[in-house]
């Protein structure tokens, strides 16, 4: 009968110990998640290299990128520095209002990276793509268009950014005037003009000469969303980044905490995405990507020959989706054969900056 008392008590409390999933949003409730989980690769890329827009200073190498679809200009800024370490700077070039950036030395200490940066050497160039190195390392950035960034270490491809064509950049907009009803016609009930009134010519803007940017689509709480009781207007639209990173040549990539899941990162196609979001949580489910007390936006990938790193700076919420890519890759310093890791990472961040260490032996 004692026996029977205590499992009745057990079964009893133990939900109330589970964790309450309805305080928190799941990717389908979040707009930014559902809109970029919902983004596929399209026939035509969007992201474009513009030519001879590269230009390598003491410091930097900078170049300009474009939105096809929207006519939209980024400048991306790439920063070499003399232990191999590679970071990735990306941000509207003419945006309707300045983003936000973490001011230097809130997270990264700048003042302190100022010294080993290393000027940035062109191995070759031309109008579609350009390859840069890094003196005294074994780190080589290749930028090709469609918009592509492989990072090398030697004659090996480590890691790629965007080669899946996900990248997302949700640029900043104006909210689009409502539609409103059409008069009725004023010059009687079948609208004819008068006689020897001539009809307005059909697009006036377009007998000027003057361009027409396209209409945007409407997505999914591209300008306001509700959860419970909160409302979140976004008078500028959607601001959300996502972009594919691929570590090639690598079995296993660990890091993104804090979860309470396995060391090594596993496929998210049929679970929910690693969410990293600080938060307070009393309870948590174990072998689940959900959020804790603190988030780390950096992943590390290891194999026999080499340590790739990647940090991804954030502001705001980011969500990480994770699976493993069909396709076999040869490394051919290790001579075996790995599946390469996809991580397709979104987030509500204002400006798109990366940190990429490469280490080997």
């Amino acid at each position: 009968m004692k026996v029977c008392t205590a499992l009745f008590v057990l079964l009893f409390v133990n939900p109330a110990l589970a964790v309450d999933r309805n305080n928190f949003k799941t990717c389908d409730e979040s707009g930014f998640c559902k809109r970029q989980r919902a983004y596929t690769a399209p026939a035509t890329p969007h992201y474009h290299l513009v030519a001879d827009s590269l230009v390598v200073s003491s410091d930097s190498a900078q170049f300009d990128v474009k939105n096809t679809k929207y006519d939209i200009l980024f400048v991306v800024k790439l920063t070499g520095y003399s232990n191999g370490i590679v970071r990735v700077h990306m941000n509207e070039k003419s945006p309707i209002k300045p983003r936000y950036e973490v001011p230097p030395g809130d997270v990264v200490l700048e003042h302190q990276l100022q010294s080993k940066i290393s000027k940035f050497s062109i191995v070759s160039q031309s109008s579609e793509a350009f390859t840069l190195s890094l003196p005294n390392t074994e780190t080589t950035v290749k930028v090709t268009s469609p918009f592509l960034v492989e990072v090398l270490s030697g004659d090996t491809t480590v890691l790629q950014l965007n080669s899946r064509g996900l990248m997302k950049f949700e640029h900043l907009r104006l909210k689009p005037e409502s539609k409103s009803e059409p008069e009725p016609p004023a010059d009687g009930e079948d609208g004819e003009k008068p006689e020897g009134e001539e009809p307005a010519p059909a697009d006036a803007e377009s007998e000027q000469g003057e361009e027409t940017k396209p209409e945007e689509e409407e997505e999914h709480a591209m300008w306001e969303e509700k959860y419970k009781s909160h409302n979140d207007a976004k008078p500028n639209g959607p601001t959300s980044i996502g972009v594919d990173i691929t570590f090639t040549g690598f079995e296993h990539v660990y890091g993104i905490p804090e979860h309470g899941d396995s060391f090594a990162l596993r496929s998210t196609v049929d679970r929910d995405p690693y969410r990293l979001y600080n938060l307070d949580v009393f309870e948590y489910e174990l072998d689940n990507g959900m959020a804790l007390y603190g988030s780390v936006p950096v992943m590390l990938a290891h194999n026999a020959a080499r340590t790739i790193v990647n940090r991804w700076a954030n502001q705001s919420i980011t969500i990480s989706f994770a699976s493993l890519l069909p396709e076999l890759v040869f490394d051919p310093i290790s001579t075996n054969m790995y599946i390469p890791h996809m991580y397709h990472i979104v987030c509500t961040v204002y400006v798109c900056s990366g940190i990429i260490l490469v280490r080997c032996g």
